[in-house]
């Protein structure tokens, strides 16, 4: 996807979706109770990562190699970046399987896995597209059994075989190989029809017909994690099937909102994503302060921790933005 300069509501989605992997990270909000916790936190939020993976496949040309090292450099660029930050936490492993696989911290597993799927759809471009979809699709089932749907899928002594295989390899079926792929191949068979649309001046999908789509599959995706709640999960609840069928119709929906693109927003979204653990650590810090004074009850507490860790990452980001627009300034100015 080329033309992007209406899509904002694309960048502007992106914040909110840094927000909810926030939501993911930090502990139950009180007066939510059990059920609207689990409908915050284990289904709404869970929509964040895919639509990233997403959102990375529609603007990127996976037909194109070149295209495909831009994106491979930036990715390691940031994920180096973003490593050197939490050295000081000091609790990383720089093993080969950490840094490919589960990342070098806890949330920065999505750098390796960007760099993976990408590889594998590059690769799978080369063939028709129902059998790239057969693939990928076939990837994401076994990643299901591996993490939300574990305790139905080990009943078949292969799939348990082939799991306990990999888990000397990797610790979630949540990464590049297994994860990423369908995401991506989806964000950029979408992109591409978008384009496509726009050269041969057909109208995109209305949203009349794509928000009806996501709310029937935001509801599939809600009974689905309802259902399982009372299963016991392997090591991770990420992965629904229902997750699919909304990332398709979530992107279609805010593509087809003619908005002005915002770049700087790109750029804000994933610093909140990278420093957002670094803004929790400072906030338990003060938070333990506020409750040996006994100033704020806990739910007042929650809501000003989970807006100021958004509105701290947002605000580091903002300043380097501005320095890096002032640095482009007076360079331009000396010459």
């Amino acid at each position: 996807m080329k033309n992007n300069s209406y899509l904002g509501a694309i960048d502007i989605f992106r914040i909110a979706a840094a927000a909810l992997v926030i939501v993911i990270h930090t502990p139950d909000i009180p007066f939510l109770g059990g059920t609207g916790n689990l409908l915050l936190s284990g289904v709404i939020a869970r929509l964040a990562v895919p639509f990233f993976f997403a959102v990375t496949g529609f603007f990127t040309d996976f037909t194109c190699a070149s295209s495909l090292k831009r994106l491979l450099a930036k990715t390691a660029l940031m994920y180096a970046a973003a490593t050197a930050v939490y050295l000081p936490y000091g609790s990383y492993s720089a093993s080969i399987r950490q840094m490919m696989f589960d990342g070098t911290f806890y949330h920065l597993w999505y750098f390796p896995a960007l760099a993976i799927g990408a590889v594998i759809v590059f690769a799978l471009k080369k063939l028709p597209a129902c059998a790239a979809f057969t693939i990928v699709s076939a990837l994401y089932a076994f990643g299901l059994c591996g993490d939300s749907y574990y305790k139905l899928a080990v009943n078949a002594e292969p799939i348990r075989k082939a799991l306990d295989v990999l888990s000397n390899v990797f610790s979630y079926t949540r990464n590049g190989i297994f994860f990423a792929p369908i995401f991506l191949l989806i964000g950029n068979v979408l992109g591409s029809k978008l384009s496509r649309d726009l050269n041969e001046n057909r109208r995109p999908i209305s949203p009349l017909i794509s928000a009806p789509c996501f709310a029937v599959s935001l509801a599939a995706l809600i009974v689905e994690r309802f259902s399982l709640r009372g299963i016991t999960f392997a090591v991770h609840d990420n992965m629904f099937i229902s997750l699919i069928p909304c990332t398709v119709f979530l992107l279609l929906l805010l593509s087809a909102i003619r908005m002005k693109a915002r770049p700087a927003l790109r750029q804000i979204s994933m610093w909140i994503y990278i420093i957002h653990p670094i803004i929790i650590d400072l906030w338990i810090r003060v938070k333990n302060g506020l409750d040996s004074a006994g100033t704020l009850n806990a739910d007042a507490r929650h809501v000003i921790h989970t807006a100021s860790i958004a509105l701290g990452a947002a605000a580091v980001m903002v300043i380097l933005l501005s320095i890096k627009k002032l640095s482009r300034k007076r360079i331009a100015e000396k010459s």
